[in-house]
């Protein structure tokens, strides 16, 4: 396991005597502190610069939406759109960001649709009265294949017309 750690002395420190302990720690820091800054390592001050030019650098290619007055092809063209603005989100890793905008989207289509259901004129075709609903049992009921019993047949209530003729000239006759 010791043969693993490499000794201070190998890695340039020198030896460790009684009193060296503090100063190898002292030397380091200050030669660190000498050393000029990497490119990857900027002063504060500079960092809004470097981003800023990075941006300006690599724009990203973007025709805004065009809304258009042919319905045909909207829905088709917004989904499109959609997924491209996404996209752009994803690559600029603002993933929060498209979520938050995803969610007030979302949060107003839902509000659309409650005002829609809110009209009278929604309200009007989307309930049938309840005589409607009974007719409408009745005639699909020979066809319902959950109804577990037979359905007897019975012909209409009429009268013939003989009948009723004998009946109108007894009464003037």
């Amino acid at each position: 396991m010791y043969l693993k750690i490499p000794s201070v002395a190998f890695l340039g420190f020198g030896t460790l005597g009684d009193g060296d302990e503090e100063d190898v720690g002292i030397n380091t820091l200050i030669e660190l502190a000498n050393k000029p800054l990497k490119c990857d390592n900027i002063a504060p001050d500079e960092v809004v610069k470097v981003i800023k030019d990075y941006r300006a650098k690599n724009k990203i290619v973007y025709a805004p939406y065009q809304a258009s007055d042919n319905s045909t092809e909207g829905a088709g063209k917004v989904r499109k759109k959609l997924e491209e603005l996404e996209e752009i989100f994803m690559q600029t890793s603002n993933d929060m960001e498209w979520e938050h905008i995803n969610r007030e989207a979302l949060r107003m289509i839902k509000r659309i649709i409650s005002m829609a259901e809110q009209r009278e004129i929604m309200r009007e075709y989307t309930t049938l009265n309840d005589d409607f609903k009974k007719r409408l049992k009745d005639k699909n009921r020979k066809t319902d294949e959950r109804e577990k019993r037979t359905i007897i047949e019975t012909p209409p209530p009429w009268k013939p017309k003989e009948s009723e003729e004998n009946n109108k000239k007894k009464r003037q006759g």
